[in-house]
């Protein structure tokens, strides 16, 4: 019952606790970014297409609670052709990123046009699908208006004067 001797087992963990420590810093400025930023975002499952994560650019954008999005697919909120999800998520999948321009209609009946971006993220455990949109609307009616001007201008054959307000 006498003990003679021991063993200890020490591990260097200076690395793990740095890595550690890296990663969630990181983990916490995406965090940040995604939930501060005025842009619509979602993260999407690429294998459900269900949406996993929003932030609050979109619960006000399209005016619904937070449990009622994540309930959602993106082709919920964007008005697509049938089949389009898949293949964008395909898309996204085999190139890493895509970009369309897709019509949305609001919870108020409103029209709105949206540049929608979706790139991959893909830690080698986890892929995610990061959607983020624009509303373009009023960019889009003004370069129709410039159109119908120039339209107009090329039309004519009277004598066009533009000017400013000083002149």
């Amino acid at each position: 019952g006498r003990v003679v001797g021991g063993v200890a087992i020490t591990v260097d963990v200076t690395e793990r606790v740095a890595a550690e420590r890296a990663l969630a810093a990181s983990e916490s400025r995406f965090r940040e970014m995604f939930e501060g930023s005025p842009v619509i975002q979602f993260l999407v499952d690429p294998e459900s297409a269900r949406i996993l994560d929003v932030n609050a650019a979109a619960v006000r954008y399209y005016d619904r609670p937070r449990s009622v999005l994540l309930c959602m697919r993106p082709d919920e909120l964007v008005v697509m052709p049938e089949g389009a999800l898949d293949a964008q998520i395909r898309t996204v999948l085999r190139t890493g990123a895509t970009h369309a321009r897709r019509p949305v209609v609001l919870p108020s009946g409103e029209r709105r046009e949206v540049d929608v971006n979706v790139t991959l993220l893909d830690d080698g455990r986890t892929r995610l699908l990061h959607v983020w949109m624009q509303d373009v609307t009023e960019r889009v009616r003004a370069e129709v208006e410039r159109d119908r001007l120039i339209r107009i201008v090329e039309l004519t054959t009277d004598l066009i004067a533009i000017g400013d307000a000083d002149s």
